[in-house]
C-alpha cells in the first residue's frame, strides 16, 4: 500500500476502515460481534456516556423527553456500542481498546449506583429518625 491509498487517520481511502493495532479491515456498516453486548455504562450513565461518545441526538432526546429517559437508557444499553462504532463519533484503535473504555464506564456506573443506593438508604433512615424525634405525624388522608 502506498501513501496515496491512506488518509491521515490511517484509513484506506475506500469504504473499509483499518484498525491500526490488529490490521483488520471491516466494512463501514459492519459491527464486530465482540462489541455486541449490553453496555451497563451506557445504561447507568446514559447522559454522560452519550456526551463522551458524541451522540448528540440522544443527548437532546434525553434532555427534552423526561418520561423517556428509561427507554433511552435501555436503547443505548442495548444498541449504544453499535451506534458509536458505526457512527465513528469516537475513534478507537481496536476492538480491545473499545471494550476497555466501555469496562471503565461500566465500573463507574456501578460505583455511582451503589453510592446512590447507600445515600438513599441513609436519607430514608434519617427521615424516620427525625420524624420520631420531633414526633411528626404524617397526614395520609389526602391519599384516600
Amino acid at each position: 500500500m502506498n501513501n496515496q491509498d491512506t488518509n491521515q487517520g490511517g484509513q484506506q481511502s475506500g469504504q473499509y476502515p483499518v484498525r491500526p493495532s490488529d490490521g483488520a479491515s471491516l466494512p463501514v456498516d459492519t459491527v464486530p460481534e465482540e462489541i455486541k453486548y449490553f453496555n451497563w455504562g451506557a445504561f447507568l450513565l446514559t447522559f454522560f456516556w452519550a456526551i463522551a461518545h458524541r451522540l448528540w441526538v440522544w443527548v437532546i432526546i434525553y434532555l427534552f423527553i423526561p418520561c423517556g429517559q428509561l427507554i433511552i437508557s435501555l436503547i443505548l444499553g442495548f444498541k449504544g456500542n453499535e451506534y458509536v462504532w458505526k457512527g465513528k463519533t469516537r475513534e478507537f484503535a481496536s476492538i480491545e481498546e473499545f471494550n476497555q473504555v466501555q469496562k471503565i464506564w461500566t465500573k463507574w456506573g456501578i460505583i455511582i449506583l451503589i453510592i446512590s443506593v447507600i445515600l438513599t438508604f441513609i436519607a430514608i433512615i434519617a427521615s424516620i429518625i427525625i420524624a420520631i424525634i420531633f414526633n411528626i405525624k404524617t397526614n395520609t388522608s389526602c391519599f384516600f
